[in-house]
């Protein structure tokens, strides 16, 4: 199943209202450190709307760093703990907590445990999916950027290490 936008109000969504008790994961995610306010906020919120359904959280994963970034702790430390947890759902408060891209990954080595991904959230307004596409492009610009000058300043220090002579003894 693909990701679902169910919307903040938890009974706004037919399918999901009064579903029988449910046993299920958080993972909320910021980019920076100095957003650690943002982060607690998007536990509580992922909390309230599980508490609302009457399902049971196994555990909360929580992230700081970059979507782009598919080496991140937290997230690599749900997907290996899927076989064990099983829980019918992973909410997210945005899609693009999980990751920026590769979603399609981690959406099907969920449903091979029979767990859905569930992103709470409702659009912001109508240019919020073109806004997230400039983000993604934005970070992977950045990303790539600072390899490619940590590539010219490593090339640099080589040059410069091969035109000091060496004293002679």
């Amino acid at each position: 199943m693909s990701l679902e936008q169910v919307g903040k109000n938890p009974c706004s969504s037919p399918s999901l209202r009064n579903e029988p008790k449910k046993s299920v994961v958080l993972y909320a995610r910021v980019s920076a450190p100095k957003q650690k306010e943002d982060l607690q906020r998007q536990i509580e919120t992922l909390r309230d709307y599980a508490s609302h359904q009457g399902w049971n959280i196994l555990k909360i994963y929580a992230d700081i760093g970059s979507g782009i970034n598919d080496t991140r702790k937290q997230l690599l430390r749900l997907v290996t703990d899927l076989p064990l947890l099983r829980p019918a759902h992973i909410l997210w408060t945005y899609k693009d907590r999980s990751a920026r891209f590769g979603t399609t990954i981690l959406e099907h080595t969920a449903k091979m445990y029979g767990t859905t991904l569930l992103s709470i959230a409702t659009q912001q307004h109508e240019n919020h999916e073109h806004e997230e596409m400039v983000h993604t492009i934005m970070a992977i610009l950045y990303s790539f950027s600072g390899k490619l000058y940590r590539q010219r300043r490593s090339k640099k220090k080589k040059e410069e290490t091969q035109k000091t002579p060496t004293p002679a003894a």
